[in-house]
């Protein structure tokens, strides 16, 4: 499974993560210890390798504000982690063409299904094109109900919509569903301290991560569909 390592806050850390076998190095431009600024942004863009995808991750931004980013990284994916909803999408889609569009999604505890999922049906159309399954900041997530959802709206072929976050450890990784995620996404469980990557860990949890790459998902018990 491919690894996302975010949080990324300067230009030794990105080409770690890249030397190690990330396929995405995630950069947050919202309020955050691991917040980099734009200038560094671009310097890790410009400095990755072909095959790692930067994404910049925004909360509740204006879209002026990240058309205006995304237009000096071409090559970034932009990653939604607030209120965002498909209008919001189709603006970005309109202004940035076939730019990749993550939505990350909280699934916390008692989480109303039926609700989450028509959101995301509405987002898909819209043009997001891969949904981040996290953790309320905070607050306990919900890996069952992260699987539920995954298991609801999977692609009938291709691969799946769906990254994981919500916590993950190097020790935790190898815990995620495989079959149901493309991805999952850590920022924290591989730091030394906040904004700082711990090389080690780092390491550890993207050979882990690729250790689910092609096992299958379990069957489904039949009752979230």
């Amino acid at each position: 499974m491919k690894a996302k390592i975010c949080g990324i806050t300067n230009l030794d850390d990105a080409l770690l993560a890249a030397d190690a076998g990330a396929a995405f190095v995630g950069m947050v431009l919202a309020a955050s210890p691991r917040r980099a600024a734009p200038a560094v942004c671009e310097q890790i863009a410009a400095r990755l390798p072909a095959a790692v995808q930067p994404v910049l991750v925004f909360r509740d931004a204006p879209a002026e504000q990240i058309i205006a980013l995304a237009g000096r990284m071409p090559r970034a994916a932009i990653q939604l982690h607030g209120a965002e909803n498909a209008e919001f999408v189709a603006t970005l889609r309109a202004a940035l063409g076939s730019v990749r569009v993550i939505k990350a999604v909280e699934i916390g505890e008692d989480v109303a299904l039926d609700e989450v999922c028509a959101r995301m049906r509405e987002l898909m159309q819209t043009g997001v094109t891969t949904f981040l399954l996290d953790s309320p900041k905070g607050a306990a997530g919900d890996p069952a109900a992260m699987d539920a959802i995954a298991r609801r709206l999977a692609r009938p072929a291709g691969p799946p919509w769906f990254w994981r976050a919500g916590g993950l450890t190097p020790d935790s990784v190898e815990d995620v569903t495989a079959g149901l995620y493309s991805a999952v996404d850590v920022a924290r469980g591989v730091e030394a301290e906040a904004g700082r990557k711990d090389a080690a860990k780092v390491r550890l949890f993207i050979e882990r991560a690729a250790r689910l790459e092609g096992q299958q998902r379990p069957p489904d018990d039949g009752g979230n569909s």
